[in-house]
């Protein structure tokens, strides 16, 4: 007579499913995806990020044009003129002195002013053309990115 089989109790199924999961690679097969396909999702990915940080460049660098635009010219100021109590008390010689010298105080003044506002007002300009084009860069580079990412939003 033979003798009787012995058998090994049987390993639960959950845990060797849960020993088959936790190994590196495995997983179930609904939740595979190919290679391809996780690549794509990375390269939209990168290309919304992309689009995110342009976007706020571009909403940065057009704010920074409209504060260049609110700028306002700050003379510096003017000599001041004689006062008149204290004229006065001069001589009519030394009163003509201190007005003729007010006078040339005041014309180099307005000469200084007046080149001083005209390098002001070209680096104004200056900086105004290098936001403005920063910003037509950004602009170029979202608009090149829009239909790669439509690409990505058709294949997803």
């Amino acid at each position: 007579m033979a003798p009787p089989l012995v058998r090994c109790p049987p390993l639960p199924w959950l845990l060797l499913v849960s020993v088959v999961l936790l190994l590196p690679g495995c997983s179930p097969w609904w939740q595979r995806q190919p290679a391809g396909q996780d690549k794509l999702q990375q390269h939209c990915k990168a290309l919304a990020r992309e689009r995110q940080d342009l976007e706020q460049q571009r909403q940065a660098d057009a704010q920074g044009l409209v504060a260049i635009a609110a700028e306002v010219y700050q003379p510096s100021p003017a000599p001041k003129a004689p006062d008149p109590d204290v004229a006065s008390r001069y001589s009519q010689l030394d009163q003509q002195l201190d007005d003729e010298r007010y006078n040339a105080e005041l014309d180099a003044w307005r000469l200084r002013e007046q080149q001083h506002r005209q390098r002001w007002i070209e680096r104004q300009s200056e900086r105004q053309q290098r936001v403005q084009q920063r910003l037509n860069d950004h602009r170029q580079g979202l608009n090149a990115l829009g239909p790669k990412l439509k690409a990505c939003r058709d294949k997803g």
